[in-house]
Formats: C-alpha cells, sequence, structure tokens
C-alpha cells in the first residue's frame, strides 16, 4: 500500500510537469529567431540602428550598426546630438558642434570668410561667424550692435522698414493702421471697437455705427448693448439682438416680464409649463413637473407623461375617449388600464347616459348600464356593411364595475 501510494505521488509529478510544459509549446516566440521583442517590434540588436545592441539605443543619423555597435562613416566621423557630421569641413559645425561659418567656409575646422562683399567681417563667438555688417541686423555696422525696435540694417545703419516706416518712441509702427498711434505718433483711436484707416479712428464694416455718447463703435442690428440704437441695451436675461429688436433666442424661446428673463417653459424647472411655475421636486419635461407640482407625473424614457401615470413599453401610452366628453389613457400595452385612468373614465359617466352607435373607429366606445353598473368597452371595433347607417360599437367583454382590470 505505501509503495502504491509513492508511485501515485509519482505520476503526479509527471503529469503536472507535462500539463506545464503544454502551454509553453502552444506559444511560438513573437519575434523571427535572432531579434528581439522591444515593446512589441522586432528588431536584431546586432544590426538594426533603431535598436541597436538594446532596445531604445539608436544609432545617429547617417550612422550603422554593425556587431551591436553604432558607428559614423569614415566622412562624417563625428557626432553632433544625433547627426554623424564632419567637424573638419561642415559649415554648420565647424570645429565644433553648432558653431556655423555663415558666409565662409569651413576647412581644417576653421572657418575662412568670404572677402566679397567687402563688408563681411569676421565676429568672434557668434554663430554665424561670418556676417556682413552692411545688411545683418544682428550686427549693424559692427559685431554685436544690433538694430531694436523691429529695424532693419541697410547700409550699416539701423532704419524702419517699408512696411512699418514711422518710429515711434524706439519702436517701428504703420501711423496709417497703427491704433496706438493713429494718423502721427502718440496718437491713439479711443473708440471702443474702433480701427484706424488711412490714419483716421473710425468704425469698421462690422460695426459701422457711432455712438458718440459712449464712444463706441457698434452694430445695432446685432449689439447687445445698443440693441436697434445707440445706449438702447439688450437687457432680457439669455436675449439676443437680431434685426435690432431684443428677442428670445431659439434655444430659450418664452419671456418671462416677471424675472425679465428667456426660459424654455418646456424644461426649465423655475418655469415649467409657464413663467414663474416652480418644480419643487424632479425635473420639468414638456411643461410638466414630473414628481413634482402635476401630482402623478411620471418620466418614461425622459419624457414626462402628465397625470396620466402611463409609461409601458418605454413610451408614454395613448389617450383615449370614453365617448362622453371624457377621457383616459392606455396604460398598458397588454391592454390593462391602470386605477387612474379607470377612475377618470368612470367619473364621467352620468345614469342613464348610452352611447350605443357611436363611431368607433380610432376611439373608445364606453356604455353604462344602469341596471347592473357594468361598462361596455371596445377600442377600435369594426362597423360590418349590414351595420353602415346603424353604427354599433363591438364590444368585446362586460365586467363589473368596480373591477381594476379593464380588457
Amino acid at each position: 500500500m505505501k509503495g502504491r501510494v509513492q508511485n501515485m505521488g509519482t505520476f503526479t509529478r509527471v503529469l503536472a510537469v507535462v500539463v506545464l510544459s503544454l502551454p509553453l509549446a502552444a506559444c511560438p516566440p513573437k519575434c523571427p529567431a535572432g531579434q528581439t521583442d522591444c515593446e512589441g517590434n522586432c528588431y536584431d540588436l546586432q544590426t538594426d540602428v533603431a535598436a541597436c545592441g538594446a532596445c531604445g539605443n539608436a544609432c545617429p543619423r547617417g550612422g550603422s550598426c554593425t556587431a551591436g555597435s553604432c558607428a559614423c562613416p569614415s566622412d562624417k566621423p563625428d557626432t553632433c546630438g544625433s547627426k554623424c557630421v564632419d567637424l573638419q569641413n561642415d559649415v554648420d559645425h565647424c570645429g565644433t558642434c553648432a558653431q556655423r561659418c555663415g558666409l565662409g567656409t569651413c576647412s581644417a575646422g576653421t572657418c575662412t570668410c568670404a572677402t566679397t562683399p567687402a563688408t563681411v567681417t569676421s565676429c568672434a563667438g557668434a554663430s554665424p561667424l561670418c556676417v556682413d555688417i552692411a545688411s545683418d541686423a544682428r550686427h549693424c555696422s559692427g559685431c554685436g550692435l544690433a538694430c531694436t525696435g523691429g529695424k532693419a540694417c541697410a547700409m550699416s545703419a539701423c532704419a524702419c522698414p517699408a512696411a512699418k516706416p514711422t518710429e515711434c518712441t524706439g519702436t517701428c509702427t504703420d501711423t496709417m493702421t497703427d491704433l496706438a498711434n493713429c494718423g502721427a505718433c502718440g496718437t491713439p483711436c479711443t473708440r471702443t471697437g474702433g480701427a484706424c484707416t488711412g490714419g483716421t479712428c473710425a468704425c469698421p464694416a462690422t460695426k459701422p455705427t457711432f455712438c458718440t455718447a459712449q464712444n463706441a463703435c457698434a452694430n445695432t442690428m446685432t449689439d447687445l448693448s445698443h440693441c436697434g440704437g445707440c445706449g438702447m441695451a439688450c437687457t432680457r436675461d439669455g436675449g439676443v439682438c437680431t434685426g435690432g429688436a431684443c428677442l428670445c433666442p431659439s434655444s430659450a424661446p418664452d419671456f418671462c416680464p416677471g424675472s425679465n428673463a428667456c426660459v424654455n417653459v418646456q424644461t426649465d424647472p423655475n418655469n415649467c409649463g409657464g413663467c414663474g411655475r416652480r418644480c419643487d421636486e424632479g425635473t420639468c419635461a414638456n411643461g410638466l413637473c414630473c414628481g413634482g407640482a402635476d401630482a402623478g407625473a411620471v418620466v418614461c424614457s425622459g419624457v414626462c407623461c402628465g397625470g396620466s401615470m402611463c409609461c409601458s413599453g418605454n413610451a408614454c401610452q395613448n389617450r383615449r375617449s370614453n365617448g362622453l366628453g371624457g377621457s383616459f389613457y392606455d396604460c398598458n400595452a397588454a391592454g390593462t388600464w391602470g386605477t387612474e385612468s379607470q377612475r377618470a373614465a368612470a367619473d364621467s359617466w352620468k345614469p342613464g347616459v348610452d352611447t350605443a352607435g357611436f363611431p368607433c373607429t380610432n376611439t373608445l366606445c364606453l356604455k353604462r348600464e344602469a341596471s347592473n353598473q357594468c361598462a361596455l368597452f371596445c377600442d377600435n371595433g369594426t362597423v360590418t356593411a349590414s351595420q353602415v347607417g346603424t353604427i354599433v360599437c363591438l364590444c368585446r367583454e362586460q365586467l363589473p364595475f368596480t373591477s381594476s382590470t379593464w380588457n
């Protein structure tokens, strides 16, 4: 017995090894032989310039990867940042990285400046090193003498360019269009919303009316502060100025004079169904306070069904006529009538009233029989040819008046 237990233990260990090895054998490596998975991409770390020797180790641009090591070519043996360069002959990296020669050449790691024009000068420590002091705004007439205030360098002198020909307090500007210097230096265009045109402070085409008292340019067709005329503010809360009239927008089309506000009485819980009608509880939908001021109202798929309490199949149910000027609602898709609807229909009946003969197409006909206090119900009855001229409701079932379920 002891030997048998030992054999079972050996068998179990062997089985476990086999079971554990199966998933490993079933999962092939993601990358081909000789390549390494680097965050989802396969690379040969011995030759790939994007991952040379290790994942994420990219070689400089222009270089190569051999045996897992990056190397630059013989004609560009040096490295500047992520690029292979030749510090002996590269005009952008002459002698050292980022040392530009500019108007010159690079040889043996040294910049040699051009001889023409004669104003080309070597400015020690600058990059580019060789500049034309007759036209370079950074070195105008001499190394390090920079033009300021937007001036350009021409013939070794700083001057304002043609686009902004006038210098006002050290800055070049165009007094024909500059709001701060309109027509002359130090003459601002102070009109609110104004523009400097041809050196004159005027109102732009988008705001053509000048309101003198307010010293402002306005569009009296759309401006809330000058709606229909200067100083005529549109004071409606949430209002808009359209065609020179202060109106309510389509998103809040109803105006409530008491609060002087534009609202949407279909959805506003503070003005639900009418101005000042507040929904103390619930939400406002279709102008009704669901769960609040409209007792019994319910929300059905985001729509308020009103006092009918009718929500079935994710939809408010149909309003039905009782044939006597009253109405109730179809509160169940299967044909069951809710208690509130039943009471509404019953309350509209009167003893001795007989509605036989009432058209039964697309409506509901009811009849109260005083003898047994029963109601005859039929929904969309079909009038046969023999009944034409005598129209009689085809009723399906007669139930006691006290029944809570009508079919």
